[in-house]
Parts: structure tokens; C-alpha cells; sequence
């Protein structure tokens, strides 16, 4: 799931960059865990392989999106647009608070947010994930 979080929330790629590098950056996290495992003296989970990594990571994808599209309103928002939220929100309560951000963000970065989430729906929709 970390690996899935990483790609679909914390990178601004478009679909078409991260399907192809994907498989390098699997084998690139499969190569370095196994690495670690054996520097540490320790055996990875049984059955563990490149195969069993890429079939999780397959399964993981729809809650990377998810993180994706709870954090990139976030990430999108320029600074000069971002609210402080400690000395500006009328409310403590965690939903307000959140509408406020993505009150921001529509107002702000809109175009951009849908932009890429309909690239991601439409990716993971091509891919049998949706």
C-alpha cells in the first residue's frame, strides 16, 4: 500500500508517465527490500516475490487514488491561495475544516485537480481496477 500511496498521491504524473515506468519501479523496490532483507540478515515473508508484489500492488492501486484524491487538493494548492488554518477557520471541527481546504482548492486550482483525477478515474478504469 505504500508503494501505491507513493505513485498514485505523492507523484503530479500523468497516467501514460506512470504506466511506463511502473514496471521499473517495482523491480527498483522489489531489488532494494530484498537487498535490505538480506543486509539485515532477515527473510523476507514467504512466497514473497517480484510476481506477488505486482499482483498486490494491482490490488492496492484504488486506495492510492484514494489517498490521491484526498491529498492533491492539498498538494495543487499554490501558497499564496492557502488559508492559515489555525488563525483563519470560523470552526475545530475536522469536516469543516476539510470543506474549508477544498473550498480553497476549487477556487484555486480547480482545472488542474480535475484534470488529473479524471486521468486517473479513466487510467484505472482502462485497467479493469474500477
Amino acid at each position: 500500500m505504500d508503494l501505491a500511496y507513493f505513485i498514485y498521491s505523492g507523484s503530479g504524473a500523468s497516467s501514460k508517465l506512470r504506466q511506463s515506468i511502473e514496471a521499473e519501479l517495482l523491480q527498483t523496490y522489489f531489488d532494494t527490500f530484498m537487498e535490505v532483507c538480506n543486509a539485515l540478515n532477515c527473510e523476507p515473508l514467504p512466497g514473497f516475490s517480484l510476481g506477488a508484489l505486482k499482483y498486490r500492488f494491482y490490488r492496492m492501486k484504488v486506495f492510492g487514488a484514494a489517498l490521491a484524491t484526498i491529498l492533491a487538493p492539498i498538494m495543487l494548492l499554490k501558497s499564496e491561495d492557502a488559508k492559515d488554518l489555525d488563525k483563519d477557520t470560523k470552526s475545530t471541527d475536522l469536516g469543516d475544516m476539510f470543506k474549508e481546504v477544498t473550498d480553497m482548492v476549487h477556487n484555486a486550482g480547480g482545472k488542474v485537480f480535475k484534470l488529473r483525477m479524471s486521468d486517473l478515474a479513466t487510467e484505472l478504469y482502462e485497467i479493469g481496477v474500477l
